[in-house]
């Protein structure tokens, strides 16, 4: 095996690499890039907590980041189940289309020894499924998304939007069985 891989491969026990270095995302322009965290994304990973609010903010690519580091948990970690929750079904799966451009594209990164190690890492935990939001692959992990979450327990988990969605819930009709809440005004 080139020395260049297995140099690499040694380095795949570390998380923040692997988001430094393996991960591609289409740019403002439409054009696959590797990802170069800005300064907002870095300080999130830094000082996040096991529950994080996360403020809707435009362009800090906050998402993004947390959609690949949800995924990253599920190619790198056994029986690993994450979810994303949105307001509307095709906004959850355009999220988790982020991680899916990024898992397809991988083999194809603009450095060789890169692209190779992403090969390697196919090999060995290829995606058994792929189905309308929802990724599955070998070593058991799965990441979903959707406007619920029901089924095997997530370790990792986002929701996005929640203000809007619990406002478009509270303006349904409740059925019985719900605990009515009433917002304050």
């Amino acid at each position: 095996m080139n020395p260049a891989i297995k140099a690499l491969q040694a380095k795949l026990s570390d998380k923040r690499w692997r988001l430094d270095n393996l991960y591609l995302i289409l740019n403002e322009d439409g054009k696959t890039v590797p990802l170069e965290m800005r300064q907002a994304q870095r300080k999130f990973l830094d000082h996040r907590k096991n529950r994080n609010f996360v403020p809707k903010a435009r362009k800090l690519g906050l998402s993004t980041i947390i959609v690949l580091d949800n995924g990253d948990e599920c190619i790198f970690n056994k029986n690993t189940r994450a979810g994303i929750i949105d307001l509307a079904r095709n906004d959850a799966f355009d999220k988790l289309e982020i991680f899916k451009f990024s898992w397809d594209n991988g083999p194809l990164h603009p450095d060789p020894d890169i692209a190779e190690l992403w090969k390697l890492i196919h090999k060995a935990n290829p995606l058994t499924r792929e189905a309308a939001g929802k990724l599955e692959w070998k070593n058991g992990s799965g990441y979903t998304g959707g406007t619920s979450y029901t089924g095997k327990t997530p370790q990792r988990f986002t929701s996005q939007n929640m203000s809007r969605s619990a406002l478009n819930h509270l303006s349904r009709p409740q059925r019985s069985s719900e605990a009515q809440l009433t917002p304050f005004r």
